[in-house]
């Protein structure tokens, strides 16, 4: 199992590692085996500055919950293994475990990748990295943020939400707690999503 993602982790920096939890909740867990080695020999990661951060066992089971509230069709089907610096989640699919979903909080947009959890890291985060995870706009949102990293439980996000006119342009990002940034991002959506389209917004209330 250790070998599973040798030709990720030979074309990734590891920026930091937070201090893993005991973790035991992982023993009870309905995770496939493949994804558990994951989190056993990364989880905790932050990989080249926080463009993308591997979950923890406990971390994985914390978001499920997040997730599930926002993608209510999702609710106690995936299991999150990692997410990218603007803050959109990739998770497997429990039902079909050889098919990612990403899940894009700005967007309010579930995305299906037919691919494996080893052909995701092995191939795509390594062949197709710079699509995939945007790493030219993450590079240049450092630059204009005058930041060399962003941390674990951070990501960039929009100061002014799209669903609310917000532009997507450098201008508008900044770094956000990660979890902060999902809870605001859902209750607006939650909020407007039946209004007709063309509605003026004229405010938007916060739990």
């Amino acid at each position: 199992m250790k070998q599973m993602f040798s030709r990720f982790t030979s074309n990734i920096a590891i920026s930091n590692r937070i201090i893993a939890d005991s973790d035991t909740i992982h023993l009870s867990r309905n995770m496939p085996d493949k994804l558990r080695a994951l989190m056993a020999q990364l989880g905790g990661s932050s990989l080249d500055n926080g463009l993308y951060r591997v979950h923890t066992f406990s971390s994985s089971y914390y978001w499920e919950s997040i997730i599930g509230n926002y993608f209510a069709a999702y609710k106690d089907k995936i299991c999150p293994f990692s997410f990218d610096w603007m803050g959109r989640q990739f998770a497997l699919d429990l039902k079909t475990p050889d098919r990612i979903l990403m899940f894009d909080p700005a967007t309010a947009e579930d995305f299906l990748l037919n691919e494996s959890l080893e052909v995701f890291h092995n191939e795509t985060l390594v062949d197709d990295r710079l699509e995939t995870l945007a790493e030219d706009n993450f590079l240049e949102a450092l630059k204009s943020l005058k930041k060399p990293r962003i941390n674990f439980d951070q990501c960039i996000g929009y100061k002014k939400p799209l669903f609310l006119g917000g532009v997507d342009s450098f201008e508008n990002y900044e770094v956000a707690d990660l979890e902060v940034y999902w809870d605001i991002q859902s209750q607006i959506y939650h909020q407007i999503k039946n209004l007709p389209p063309g509605t003026k917004i004229n405010s938007v209330s916060f739990e």
